[in-house]
């Protein structure tokens, strides 16, 4: 019997190059260093979308902010381990 694990995210978009600070004053992360973990994890990055997008989030506030929550543009990443 085949076995694939599956691993899917979605997380709200930080402003590129934030680093680690995001996660913990604003809730978002840079997607490159999620990919970078996953990668690093042993998984691999299958497919992307943006269902989520809104160009209109300046990725700058909390998502929890009254203006933006429910509505900010967010990443779906699905990977599968190699």
């Amino acid at each position: 019997m085949l076995f694939i694990k599956v691993f899917i995210i979605i997380d709200h978009n930080a402003i590129k190059g934030t680093r680690f600070n995001a996660p913990n004053d604003l809730h978002r992360i840079d997607s490159d260093i999620v990919k970078k973990q996953m990668k690093q994890a042993g998984f691999k990055l299958v497919e992307e979308d943006f269902y989520f997008k809104n160009q209109k989030d300046t990725s700058g506030i909390n998502v929890f902010t009254k203006d933006i929550r429910g509505k900010t543009d967010r990443f779906v990443y699905k990977f599968v381990k190699i």
